[in-house]
């Protein structure tokens, strides 16, 4: 059996209440692993560095999207420099939105889904978001989201972690956001110009808990789906929020959807445009140019 480095984040919203279960449960599905808790983003980095050095080959995170997302950042930059290892990587949700794991079909109760991952999960091929703004060069399992989601994951991160966290996030977000100019060129061709409410580059459907923001997107097609919600009154906007639960808001008129490979998104005045990338809030820039990455590593599913 491959030797498997469990990097845990005690800091996620589910699993400082499960963690010891989980931890007792772990020799049961797998004999030769290591664990480490992980005290910053920063660190995952060394940590990738040293499981290669001594024989690991798949990596684990235990945490939330966000904790994935740091990780496979990690795992992205260390195959870029190492072409010549490939490693595998594993998400055991346990955050508040559990996004990904929704997307793929993993369970999301932790222990269960750390059982499915370790006994059942085979590695497959799949894409990946690649983002540059500024300075930052990131990478992104789920979604990107721009707009009034930026204002949500505000709210999420200084919130007490609750089941309803989201959605009382999201509703406080609709009463006092304000929807920003934007212009989105898919592909090299100018698709979208106007003020929006939300604009998502997705890789995978789910966010904020279970909103099918891009309900037919698929994580291994080699596309971006990018959703832009269209500025539109207030009680309009009212009617159509129950509907991002069922992903039927993708048929309103002032809904756009559409498949790319590469996405620009920049403002007409160059002021900055705040973003989230896979539930991490980010300040943004007046420019955000993304590119999907497709089949770019394997995925325990």
């Amino acid at each position: 059996m491959a030797k498997t480095l469990f990097l845990v984040n005690l800091n996620a919203g589910r699993l400082k209440n499960t963690w010891d279960k989980l931890e007792a449960e772990l020799p049961k599905w797998v004999s030769d692993y290591k664990i480490i808790i992980t005290e910053s983003a920063e660190s995952v980095d060394g940590h990738l560095v040293w499981a290669v050095d001594n024989g690991f080959e798949r990596i684990i995170s235990v945490g939330g999207d966000g904790t994935s997302k740091y990780v496979v950042s990690a795992i992205m930059r260390f195959q870029e420099k190492n072409p010549e290892h490939s490693l595998v990587f594993g998400g055991i949700p346990a955050g508040t939105g559990r996004d990904f794991a929704r997307a793929a079909g993993i369970p999301r109760e932790p222990i269960a889904a750390a059982e499915y991952i370790l006994t059942k999960a085979s590695p497959q091929k799949v894409d990946v978001g690649y983002v540059e703004f500024d300075d930052v060069r990131d990478y992104f399992l789920n979604v990107s989201n721009l707009g009034i989601s930026w204002d949500v994951s505000q709210r999420v991160g200084t919130a007490n972690k609750r089941p309803w966290t989201f959605l009382v996030s999201i509703i406080s977000s609709l009463a006092f956001y304000k929807p920003e100019a934007v212009i989105v060129e898919l592909d090299g061709e100018l698709w979208y110009e106007g003020k929006v409410y939300l604009a998502s580059v997705a890789n995978a459907k789910s966010i904020a808990q279970g909103v099918l923001i891009a309900p037919d997107a698929e994580f291994d097609d080699g596309l971006f789906d990018v959703v832009v919600a269209e500025e539109m009154p207030t009680l309009e906007l009212i009617r159509v929020f129950p509907t991002i639960y069922t992903g039927q808001h993708i048929h309103h008129p002032k809904v756009k959807v559409k498949r790319a490979k590469k996405v620009r998104i920049r403002t007409p005045n160059h002021q900055p445009i705040g973003l989230d990338l896979d539930g991490e809030a980010f300040e943004g820039a007046g420019e955000i140019n993304f590119s999907i990455v497709a089949k770019a590593f394997s995925i325990l599913l």
